[in-house]
């Protein structure tokens, strides 16, 4: 996995609550640090990882709280792995053409 993508695993899941756009990541080479914002209304900036000098849970732990609280029906388990692999498979495809 490329490294952006294990600093910043979300782009594109997280949606603005102010305009409902999507949230994009970039990262601050200088200072070695992640975030996330809304390109469309630029109201939202939230960093990608909880640091020390964070006042916010990073969104990448707090999304990592929510799907602690997650919890499958044994009947939807198998589904779910099978929905999984093709979407590994499908990021595996894109990475090629990219």
């Amino acid at each position: 996995m490329v490294l952006y993508q294990l600093n910043r695993p979300l782009p594109r899941l997280l949606i603005c609550s102010n305009c409902g756009g999507f949230l994009i990541g970039y990262a601050i080479k200088g200072k070695r640090t992640h975030y996330y914002k809304c390109n469309g209304c630029k109201h939202i900036n939230m960093n990608a990882k909880t640091t020390k000098a964070s006042r916010n849970l990073g969104l990448n732990d707090a999304f990592k709280e929510l799907l602690s609280g997650v919890v499958l029906n044994n009947e939807v388990v198998d589904v779910f792995k099978l929905q999984l692999k093709k979407c590994s498979l499908i990021c595996i495809r894109v990475q090629m053409i990219n």
